[in-house]
């Protein structure tokens, strides 16, 4: 039997109505976050994308000496700054598991970018190796922001779950 205009639009509100819930409970958690947050933490943000800006503002429009390092350094830069504020959103409203795959990319990035500053060799379309570029048991993070992205583990899935039905870390579900 097929259902009626009026059940097929009541039908399609309801998943509206689900997607809103779990944007509330996003809302709702960046709030407690950002409660919870020292001046410290707020300063020390505020501060680096301050920094980020006048180094970008100051350089505008002025050319200079450049190289194929620092072209693809500056574009891997821009991309960082970008993305702060949706990595922000995936922390501080409770994405944990899209969180692990944002900050993987940036770790990503940032290892690329030190890679480049160093000199050292960079394959077009790999990914640099971070124990070659890290010194002190970043991979170790990596491994773990990995293990949580590619969702290979749902052990883990089933500890950050667990958290939040402990009231230990608050996600999104409704």
């Amino acid at each position: 039997m097929k259902p009626s205009d009026t059940e097929i639009k009541k039908f399609l509100a309801s998943g509206l109505e689900f997607e809103a819930g779990i944007q509330r409970r996003g809302a709702d958690n960046r709030k407690g976050s950002l409660d919870s947050l020292t001046n410290h933490h707020l300063e020390s943000r505020q501060i680096l994308m301050s920094t980020f800006g006048y180094l970008v503002n100051a350089k505008l429009g002025i050319p200079g000496l450049t190289s194929d390092s620092i072209h693809e350094r500056l574009l891997l830069l821009s991309q960082f700054i970008q993305g702060a504020h949706i990595t922000e959103i995936c922390i501080r409203e409770g994405y944990y598991a899209k969180a692990a795959a944002v900050l993987k990319q940036e770790f990503e990035t940032l290892t690329r970018v030190s890679a480049l500053r160093q000199a050292l060799k960079v394959r077009h379309g790999k990914l640099v190796n971070i124990q070659s570029v890290h010194r002190y048991g970043q991979g170790a993070i990596y491994g773990e922001l990995n293990d949580i992205a590619h969702i290979s583990k749902p052990d883990i899935l089933a500890g950050i779950i667990e958290n939040w039905s402990s009231g230990k870390a608050f996600g999104v579900s409704p």
